[in-house]
């Protein structure tokens, strides 16, 4: 007896399948039939067994900028396990104005950039041929601090690519009054900011609720695979799960820094949420939304997602 898997439909096994499942149709007839029915359960399959091209906006992958990449041939190694993890696109952040770690100098991290993409064509000139490697794009993970808020009213700050989304990180202990107030200056200055791994800030921890008003008020969320992942602690887990339930993460980057600790991987994470989530949630956080940020158009917020209840079950008070 045929049964029908559990994600087709009645239409998944032709009507011809039963005849030709019987002990006086020719094998070859069968072989056909059974390959018919095949292919279209390949076309029924889940749409996480699929792959899609994938863009990272938040990764640590130039060498020698900061806490990421150490060296060269660590950065090459790290393009390439995010390449083969299918991601085509891939924006270098490296740690700005964050005390002791990275640079203050937009123009300097800059040039190291251009001198790693020079390197990286050296490579392939050597090889003679251009490696299968992520479409690189330059911007910085900004530390929320005097210093940043001093570049950016002089124009010195390094944005997403050449576009006005300015990828901001807040120190974990900070307040939702202290966060708010540099946030709104960000947004006065002209900036679309994007709030790096939502997920670690303490008031976000004492008040998850909040992040749906701030959002509201022109935040884009970003949360990191390995959080999605539990990776990151149960805690961290539980909170991406309920934002991402709720439609209000715009962004899930690797936020990665190296090639065995925090790789920049994002193709378990594409299965995890678009099993979880669904496929369009998959799409927008982890393609659409990062290159919307990168062209300079509004990022648009998934579907919420409905928890599974058991019939019956009351929810605690």
């Amino acid at each position: 007896m045929l049964s029908t898997p559990r994600w087709g439909g009645a239409d998944l096994v032709p009507d011809l399948v039963s005849e030709l499942l019987s002990d006086a149709a020719p094998r070859t007839a069968v072989q056909a039939a059974g390959e018919a029915a095949e292919e279209a359960w390949d076309r029924r399959a889940p749409v996480y067994a699929r792959p899609m091209d994938l863009v990272d906006i938040h990764s640590h992958v130039l060498p020698g900028a900061d806490d990421g990449a150490a060296t060269f041939a660590e950065a090459v190694e790290m393009l390439a396990i995010a390449r083969a993890a299918a991601t085509a696109e891939i924006v270098a952040t490296p740690h700005m104005f964050a005390a002791g770690l990275g640079s203050d100098d937009a123009a300097a991290v800059r040039a190291l950039f251009d001198r790693f993409v020079e390197r990286l064509q050296q490579l392939d000139e050597a090889a003679g041929a251009a490696a299968d490697r992520p479409r690189l794009h330059l911007g910085a993970e900004n530390y929320v601090s005097a210093e940043l808020l001093e570049a950016m009213a002089a124009g010195r700050v390094q944005t997403l690519g050449p576009s006005r989304s300015l990828l901001v990180e807040l120190w974990p202990l900070t307040t939702a009054s202290a966060a708010r107030h540099a946030v709104d200056r960000i947004q006065a200055a002209g900036y679309v900011p994007v709030v790096a791994h939502v997920e670690r800030y303490r008031f976000l921890h004492e008040r998850p609720a909040l992040l749906e008003e701030l959002v509201g008020a022109g935040w884009v969320a970003q949360v990191n695979g390995a959080a999605v992942l539990g990776q990151d602690g149960l805690k961290t887990a539980q909170l991406a799960d309920r934002w991402l339930r709720r439609g209000l993460v715009s962004v899930i980057a690797s936020d990665g820094h190296g090639a065995r600790v925090r790789s920049p991987a994002l193709d378990e994470v594409r299965i995890h949420v678009e099993s979880r989530y669904g496929a369009t949630t998959a799409r927008l956080c982890l393609r659409d939304n990062p290159l919307a940020l990168l062209a300079d158009r509004p990022v648009v917020l998934p579907p919420e997602v409905p928890r599974f209840r058991w019939p019956g079950r009351r929810d605690r008070v």
